[in-house]
């Protein structure tokens, strides 16, 4: 069975400071990231690079459901 979460990485950080969030996808140890119109900030992370803002995170609870 997959399993999809909400994610953001170091590597996914912009130039202007925001993170690219994305949807990774883990199916049968094959990771595959599918790009959000999500960004966020470094305030909007914790140390662990987990989201924390409770309106991001409304937001793509709506988009994983669809996926």
């Amino acid at each position: 069975m997959a399993t999809v979460n909400a994610v953001v990485y170091e590597q996914f950080k912009r130039d202007d400071g925001t993170y690219h969030v994305q949807i990774k996808v883990f199916h049968k140890d094959v990771r595959r990231f599918i790009e959000t119109n999500h960004y966020v900030t470094a305030r909007q992370l914790d140390e662990n690079l987990k989201i924390k803002d409770k309106y991001i995170l409304k937001s793509l609870e709506e988009t994983l459901m669809d996926c």
